[in-house]
């Protein structure tokens, strides 16, 4: 069972694979459990309330969202929370 997070303070004290942003989100991927082929998760955090949902990475593709996102390096947010 997948863990459920409640902000993007929570999620960066877990294994990051990559964050990505737009103007609204932060997209997170986290690392892969082990024996986990891959994390089918998206995290989506909304920068104004905190408030963190998920979705599919098939569906974050699928939207076109890796293309209109930009990259963000993890400790960059880390400190700055």
């Amino acid at each position: 069972m997948e863990k459920v997070y409640g902000s993007l303070k929570e999620l960066l004290h877990e294994k990051i694979f990559w964050i990505r942003e737009d103007d609204v989100n932060y997209y997170v991927c986290l690392e892969s459990n082990p024996g986990q082929y891959y994390n089918n998760i998206t995290w989506v955090v909304n920068k104004n309330t905190d408030n963190v949902t998920f979705m599919g990475f098939t569906d974050f593709i699928r939207e076109g969202l890796f293309e209109k996102t930009t990259l963000v390096d993890p400790e960059t947010l880390k400190r700055a929370s």
